[in-house]
């Protein structure tokens, strides 16, 4: 059974498959599969846009490449960053914090000037990565996973994308942008979604 990842985000197929294809697990990409457009994400919880994404791939699988629909998994998942001093904002709308159409550095300028404009400030923040597995049988199983930190003003590291800039990790002194890719795929949201994700993939 392969698995194929509804995203296409370049970055998040390669923390995914980096973290999957280490524990014998292949991964695909949407390149393979012509036709298919993402659905709009109109969902305002993390886990319900990954549904939205996981189902309307699973029903191109379906409708389009019945050949291999038996034997494919489908992944999607909904992630960004939550903010305490923000009200848990940019959330969903993480990816579009700034504009719909937005750079990340767009939106790392945006949750800075959010941020100033708050007083009495905790700058805790967490990640939160909820995924979306539909098997080949159609059963569906679903997890979430964060990782805690704090937000700084001044970014540091070039690693990483999105708001890791900003993201700094307490116990290990660094930002999520200082981290390599190994030690990234060890404690992220992402990784601790698919640890649990694994284990019904293998199951």
């Amino acid at each position: 059974m392969k698995l194929v990842v509804a995203t296409g985000n370049a970055h998040k197929l390669s923390e995914i498959r980096a973290v999957l294809e280490a524990k014998g697990i292949t991964v695909e990409g949407l390149t393979a599969y012509s036709g298919f457009e993402s659905p709009e994400e109109t969902g305002e919880t993390f886990l319900e846009n990954a549904r939205i994404k996981a189902e309307a791939f699973h029903h191109h699988l379906k409708t389009h490449h019945a050949n291999e629909f038996a034997n494919t998994a489908v992944l999607a998942d909904d992630s960004g960053l939550e903010c305490e001093d923000l009200d848990g904002r940019p959330g969903v709308r993480s990816s579009r914090f700034a504009h719909d159409n937005a750079t990340d550095a767009e939106n790392n300028a945006h949750l800075m000037q959010e941020l100033q404009k708050e007083t009495h400030l905790s700058r805790a923040a967490r990640f939160v990565c909820a995924m979306i597995l539909i098997l080949p049988d159609g059963s569906e199983h679903q997890i979430t996973g964060t990782c805690e930190g704090h937000i700084v003003m001044t970014p540091k590291g070039k690693n990483g994308f999105g708001y890791d800039p900003h993201f700094y990790l307490e116990e290990l002194d660094k930002t999520m942008a200082e981290l390599s890719p190994e030690e990234k795929n060890k404690i992220s949201h992402r990784a601790k979604a698919l640890e649990g994700l694994r284990e019904v993939f293998c199951a």
